[in-house]
């Protein structure tokens, strides 16, 4: 065995492990060379092997060392040297996307530095200059378009071995005022690497989208983290005046999201917003409940829904005007508070969630552990002007699961080839919903305003025991209900006897009330109750 040396050139500089010796990058490159020629005083010798003749090395030289891209003691470079000692994303990320962009903020400049840990024996000098910023394992990258045309694009990447960090700053300078909102950022770009890092990834966007749109034309975040066994699981993240999407792909499964940023006339109040948010919420927790969902990848749908659904102007001013951004609504055609008040005051969406499909039963490779959810809105605004227009809304959802489970509720479910496994219940389920809403005005008179409500459930049921099929049900359960809202305005200026209230505000008032009807009902006890 021969002693180990580090190594240092012009191009790759070692150093002793930095966290530990408490040296900067740039100090440290001279030491690291010397490291492995003798063993300095003080420290503690170890012996390796038996018998007379056996070599003896320091700690030190027993200890990796490490390689920089470029010899360097600025804090950005301390703050890898602390963190690659870490063993997992998160430790290894911690306060690099904030402090990678609040420096950007600063000088407005490019930055490029990496480290890769030396194992004892090895040549730094075998290490190629292209494995600095090669890409990684785990890797975070965040792009910010801006308007005066520069492009920013910020790039964390982790292995086992190398922890890198990059910023480049393409087709132009960064002002003040740019420089001022990319580090207003910072918070936001390291929370969501913070949640990127936990176990299982979860998602927290919503504060990549509190953006001056004055300044910034798009906000893309992609990442790719390794979940386990060298499988990656992929997330996009897209975020500018025309749409906001999230797509996830992983071993696990896919989901997708989009929101149309265009139409900003079907956005309601900021009261409406959040209950229409919360009430979906909810809906997709009985989706998972109902089909046996993977949770981590429904609560990273949830996430992805309710911040691609946040910080969107509202009707009533409270997070702006709709057309406070600069970009004109797509209808052109104003609504009314009380049209607001039939729909839900979200922008439309199209929603997919799909777990990947597993054959658990080995003795039936037909039956499938299975999820698959979609849900969407879709609204039309037609008309020649206020005083004549129209107005449909259609949400819809499909949900189609299978899954096994046991017949004993306190028993886990084991299932191989032998029949004496085969004891369970294998559910398939097949469910659609749909709201529809539709008014109409002809000469500003209110002559249509209907909402029809309709979920259609299925459920079939085989029971095996010990192999064998014992019962097989279906269940199929469908209810719809139309609500003749025009009809309820009528009755409420009937019933107002000595017209109290303006006819036109008694209207305005009975289709302002009916916000959380029009919200759509998977289930068919909610639309019976409507």
């Amino acid at each position: 065995m021969v002693a180990i040396t580090s190594v240092g050139t012009p191009a790759l500089s070692s150093t002793a492990p930095y966290g530990r010796s408490g040296t900067s990058p740039a100090s440290a490159g001279a030491a690291g060379a010397s490291a492995g020629a003798s063993a300095s005083d003080g420290a503690e010798a170890v012996a390796l092997g038996q018998g007379g003749g056996s070599p003896v090395y320091t700690r030190a030289q027993l200890a990796p060392t490490y390689a920089w891209e470029r010899a360097s003691s600025d804090a950005i470079s301390g703050r890898l040297a602390g963190n690659v000692l870490a063993s997992t994303m998160s430790g290894r990320f911690a306060g690099l996307g904030a402090a990678l962009l609040t420096q950007l903020g600063g000088d407005g400049s490019d930055y490029s530095q990496s480290v890769i840990g030396v194992a004892p024996g090895a040549q730094v000098n075998a290490i190629r200059a292209s494995r600095f910023q090669a890409p990684a394992l785990n890797q975070v990258g965040l792009t910010l378009t801006m308007r005066s045309g520069a492009t920013v694009t910020v790039t964390l990447g982790s292995d086992t071995d190398r922890l890198a960090v990059n910023v480049a700053v393409t087709g132009g300078t960064l002002g003040a005022k740019d420089r001022d909102a990319v580090a207003a950022l910072a918070g936001a770009f390291q929370t969501a690497i913070d949640a990127l890092g936990e176990t299982p990834p979860r998602l927290d966007l919503g504060g990549l989208l509190d953006t001056d749109a004055d300044l910034f034309a798009a906000v893309n975040l992609h990442a790719s983290i390794d979940v386990g066994q060298n499988q990656p699981q992929t997330i996009d993240f897209v975020a500018s005046d025309q749409q906001r999407t999230v797509s996830v792909r992983g071993p696990s499964g896919d989901l997708d999201l989009n929101v149309d940023m265009r139409e900003t006339s079907t956005l309601g109040t900021a009261a409406q917003q959040a209950s229409a948010i919360r009430h979906y919420l909810q809906q997709f927790d009985a989706a998972k409940s109902r089909g046996q969902g993977d949770p981590a990848l429904m609560a990273m749908f949830k996430d992805a829904f309710a911040a691609l659904h946040s910080h969107r102007a509202s009707s009533d001013g409270v997070f702006g005007k709709p057309s406070s951004n600069g970009i004109d609504p797509a209808s052109r055609i104003a609504l009314s508070g009380a049209d607001h008040g039939m729909m839900t005051g979200l922008g439309d969406f199209q929603a997919s969630i799909s777990q990947t499909a597993v054959a658990s039963n080995p003795m039936r490779r037909d039956e499938v552990d299975a999820f698959s959810y979609q849900v969407s809105q879709h609204t039309e605004i037609s008309g020649k002007s206020e005083l004549d227009r129209s107005v449909h809304q259609r949400q819809e959802s499909r949900l189609d699961a299978s899954f096994h489970r046991s017949l004993f509720g306190d028993t886990a479910l084991m299932l191989t080839d032998s029949p004496y496994s085969q004891n369970y219940y294998y559910d398939q389920i097949h469910d659609t919903a749909s709201s529809d809403m539709s008014l109409a005005y002809a000469k500003g008179a209110l002559v249509q305003a209907t909402l029809t409500q309709a979920a259609d459930q299925s459920s079939r049921v085989q029971k095996y025991e010990l192999g064998r099929l014992q019962s097989d049900i279906t269940t199929p359960n469908a209810k719809s209900r139309t609500v003749d809202v025009l009809g309820m305005i009528d009755d409420a200026i009937r019933n107002d006897t000595y017209h109290q209230i303006p006819d036109d505000r008694q209207r305005d008032d009975v289709l302002s009330s009916m916000h959380d009807r029009v919200l759509l009902h998977a289930s068919t006890d909610q639309v019976g109750n409507l």
